[in-house]
C-alpha cells in the first residue's frame, strides 16, 4: 500500500493527524507530491516530518519560493505570492534553517516511481498548471506517458480518466470513500486532495491510497481550532486560519 499526500503548507496539526491514520491501516509507504511549506505556522516541522516519512518528496511552487528558485519567482505569477502566501514562505524562510533549506532545494517537482507518473503541477508544467478541468485533464492524460498519474496544487481530491478512443476526460471531485478499481487501457490522473488546506469545502485533511490495482480517496479531521490558533500566534494572516474551517 502506497498513501499519497500532497499541498501539507506547514499544518502541523493535519500532517500528525494525516499520518496517524496512514499508519493506523497499515500502510508503510508515503508520496508527497510538494508544497510542504507555505501559508500556515509550522514549516519546519512538517519539513521534518515528511522528510522522515516519505520515500519520495517533490517540490511544489511554494518550496521553490522558499529556496529562491527562479522556476518559482514572483515574475511567473504576478500576485501568486502575496498576502497570505507571501507570509508564509516569509515566515518559512525565517524558521527553516539553513539545512531544511537545502534539502528543500534539492528536490524536483517531478518524478517516477513504481510506474507511476508524480508531478506537483501537471506531466507538462510540473510547478505551476493546475489539472482541476476536463479540458486540462485531456491534455495531462494524452502527455503522460504512463498510464496513471498523480498530481498536487489544486487543494481538490480529483480523477480523471480518458478510455482508448475518447475524446474527453470523464471525472472531477472524489468525495471521501471513494473506492476505483485500476482497469487496464484507461489513463488516469489523480489528485490525493490538500493535507494542510482543502479547498473543496470539507475542512477535514485529505489524502489518497494505492492498494494494489484499487485507488480510494481519504478524509482525516485534525485539530483544526488548534492549527488557527497557531497561525495567529505566528502573526500570520487571520485569513489564511480561517479558511482552514471553510475548506476553502
Amino acid at each position: 500500500m502506497i498513501a499519497v499526500i500532497s499541498d501539507v503548507h506547514a499544518n502541523l496539526q493535519a500532517l500528525q493527524a494525516v499520518l496517524a491514520d496512514i499508519r493506523g491501516r497499515g500502510c508503510d509507504r508515503i508520496w508527497c507530491l510538494g508544497d510542504t511549506v507555505g501559508y500556515a505556522a509550522n514549516p519546519a516541522e512538517c519539513v521534518d516530518l515528511v522528510f522522515a516519512h516519505c520515500e519520495v518528496v517533490l517540490a511544489g511552487n511554494h518550496d521553490l519560493a522558499v529556496v529562491g528558485d527562479e522556476r518559482a519567482s514572483a515574475d511567473r505569477v504576478p500576485g501568486m505570492f502575496d498576502g497570505g502566501p507571501g507570509a508564509g514562505i516569509a515566515l518559512a524562510r525565517t524558521v527553516l534553517g539553513g539545512e531544511r533549506i537545502q534539502r528543500l532545494a534539492h528536490l524536483q517537482p517531478q518524478a517516477l516511481l513504481d510506474n507511476v507518473e508524480l508531478s506537483h503541477g501537471s506531466s507538462r508544467d510540473p510547478i505551476w498548471e493546475y489539472v482541476r478541468s476536463a479540458e486540462v485533464a485531456t491534455e495531462q492524460l494524452r502527455d503522460q506517458q504512463r498510464e496513471l498519474a498523480a498530481v498536487g496544487h489544486t487543494h481538490m481530491p480529483l480523477l480523471w480518466e480518458l478510455a482508448d478512443g475518447a475524446a474527453e476526460a470523464l471525472g472531477g471531485t472524489m468525495p471521501d470513500g471513494t473506492s476505483i478499481v485500476l482497469e487496464r487501457g484507461t489513463r488516469r490522473v489523480f489528485n490525493p486532495g490538500s493535507v494542510g488546506q482543502p479547498r473543496d469545502r470539507d475542512p477535514r485533511a485529505a489524502w489518497a491510497l494505492l492498494d494494489g490495482g484499487t485507488l480510494s480517496f481519504h478524509r482525516t479531521t485534525y485539530d483544526i481550532a488548534g492549527a488557527r490558533a497557531a497561525i495567529v500566534a505566528a502573526g500570520l494572516p487571520t485569513e489564511t486560519g480561517e479558511r482552514l474551517e471553510l475548506g476553502w
